[in-house]
């Protein structure tokens, strides 16, 4: 699986795990090399991976393969949206081999109404952006940087997203899956934007009670964008958890 990679100096790693369709929905993040290793996985079907089918289980592997071949003492995990769904994954499985997590905007237990809304928000935004300018104002809505809003554009353009929106939520993940979430004992920071769909804002009120060793953080000026547009205080909440 593709991965980029800075801060290789820095003795601690995060691994940084992306939103559905872009990939550079953490791209604000990278200010954090300058104390961390910070990974970038494009998840299959995704960026410069858009040609392998997106399977959850594939990529939740490929991740622990990484640590364990790279022999990576134990780092600190950042998923958003979809990301925190592999996150959750990774946490259950090997909860020994990471040590903090932080879970932005999570999603489990949705409905097949949440379902719905959010295949067709995915499958709206595909066909969009198949048109150039559409896909240039939507960089600057997003207030990408310029030095990442060619790579967004391209990566859009190649994605598949019929075929990956229907990938996602066939491969969605829910409570149930998770059978050692409430016996862990990462320190887990959960974010969820005031503004977001109530699917979100409930699925991070679930997890605040699942998971014992955990604070949920609203962010009361953002939705489903808090990367990008509460990237200031996510950025300084992440330092302050993760030190």
């Amino acid at each position: 699986m593709y991965f980029e990679e800075s801060g290789l100096n820095n003795k601690k790693t995060i691994i940084f795990i992306h939103g559905a369709l872009w990939t550079r929905s953490l791209c604000r993040q990278e200010i954090l090399s300058d104390k961390y290793h910070t990974v970038y996985f494009h998840m299959y079907g995704h960026g410069k991976d858009f040609n392998h089918r997106f399977e959850r289980e594939e990529i939740v592997n490929e991740i622990i393969n990484y640590i364990k071949d790279n022999n990576i003492h134990k780092p600190h995990l950042v998923g958003f949206s979809l990301g925190t769904q592999i996150s959750m994954q990774i946490m259950d499985k090997h909860s020994e081999l990471i040590d903090r997590v932080a879970l932005i905007s999570p999603l489990v237990d949705a409905t097949n109404t949440d379902i719905a809304k959010i295949k067709f928000t995915m499958q709206a935004l595909g066909k969009l952006v198949k048109i150039a300018p559409f896909t240039k104002l939507a960089s600057k809505v997003l207030k990408i940087e310029d030095c990442c809003g060619k790579d967004f554009r391209e990566e859009m353009i190649n994605q598949n997203v019929n075929e990956l929106a229907n990938d996602i939520m066939k491969e969605r993940l829910n409570l149930k899956d998770l059978t050692n979430i409430d016996k862990i004992d990462n320190e887990v920071y959960l974010a969820v934007g005031a503004k977001d769909s109530e699917c979100f804002i409930e699925s991070g009120k679930k997890l605040k009670k699942t998971i014992k060793n955990s604070v949920l953080v609203v962010y009361e000026k953002c939705g489903h964008n808090i990367p990008i547009v509460g990237y200031r205080k996510l950025n300084s909440d992440l330092r302050l958890f993760f030190k």
